[in-house]
């Protein structure tokens, strides 16, 4: 598992993407797979936790779910669904009165993928970034650094307004460039499971692909609660900007494990609505 985990669950959700896109509807067929497996990673965090300290979560749950239900499904999903499928009706619109399509819809489908995921995680690492460098931002993106342990279901742990911020540009991206639903149910899908790997308590072997994605090792070291290696692998889905722009940070002696996350001397309160309002108090303290 520790060597095959983090390869085949890509794998097979991009198998069982194509083999069934066809077959039910993609608002169905996405939410299905992530769920599937979030479910799958959780069972192997109870079965082969990495640090057994993250395994403690059961004080944890409830504020993660109603993180999952407000931010995950309530905010992110439901807006990728809607706002996309407006936007790609639109872009599709566009396409028509142009006669030109900036998106390569002619090309395998993986490579349209390649193609798109290098155009968002760009500005996606951007957005990112200088949602750790903006005062006022990072208030709202701190929510998501608060937790003192990683796991897969605290994934969705941020803010609303934090969500939307980071969601705004790509959807904008699925219009201007007239992007198809497949393409972008299939990209919904590979960065779900990537999201989810990324935060989880699994002691996963993924040498080679740190140097291609944002694997659980670099991300775990973006959540350090040592503040300058936080400031560090900023990539959501690739790694790629982070080598261009010099944020790539990983331990040369055998791939050190980040073992402390969280925000120290953090202000973020425990309770749900109160880290909701958290941010809006805290600006007005700037």
């Amino acid at each position: 598992m520790k060597k095959y985990f983090y390869h085949s669950l890509l794998i097979i959700n991009v198998f069982l993407f194509l083999l069934l896109k066809d077959t039910i509807y993609l608002a169905y067929l996405t939410p299905i797979l992530l769920l599937s497996s979030l479910f799958v990673i959780i069972f192997a965090e109870k079965k082969y936790p990495k640090i057994l300290k993250w395994g403690e979560v059961k004080k944890d749950i409830k504020l993660d779910v109603f993180y999952t239900l407000v931010s995950g499904i309530g905010v992110g999903h439901i807006t990728k669904i809607t706002i996309s499928g407006l936007l790609i009706w639109l872009g599709e619109k566009l396409s028509k009165i142009l006669d030109f399509s900036l998106f390569p819809h002619s090309i395998n489908i993986f490579f349209q993928i390649l193609f798109y995921l290098l155009i968002v995680e760009f500005f996606s690492y951007w957005l990112h970034r200088l949602s750790h460098n903006q005062k006022k931002l990072w208030l709202f993106h701190e929510i998501h650094h608060s937790p003192n342990k990683m796991w897969s279901l605290n994934v969705s742990r941020s803010h609303p307004i934090d969500i939307l911020y980071r969601l705004i540009l790509p959807l904008m991206i699925v219009f201007f460039l007239g992007i198809k639903e497949d393409v972008l149910s299939l990209y919904l899908v590979i960065t779900g499971v990537v999201s989810f790997l990324q935060h989880s308590n699994l002691e996963l072997e993924t040498k080679r692909l740190n140097y291609f994605f944002a694997t659980p090792i670099l991300h775990h070291w973006h959540h350090s609660s040592e503040k300058n290696k936080a400031q560090n692998n900023f990539g959501h889905v690739l790694i790629i900007y982070d080598l261009i722009f010099g944020t790539y940070y990983l331990p040369n002696i055998n791939e050190q494990e980040c073992k402390d996350v969280g925000v120290k001397n953090s202000k973020v309160p425990k309770d749900f609505i109160d880290q909701l309002k958290y941010p809006f108090k805290e600006i007005n303290k700037l």
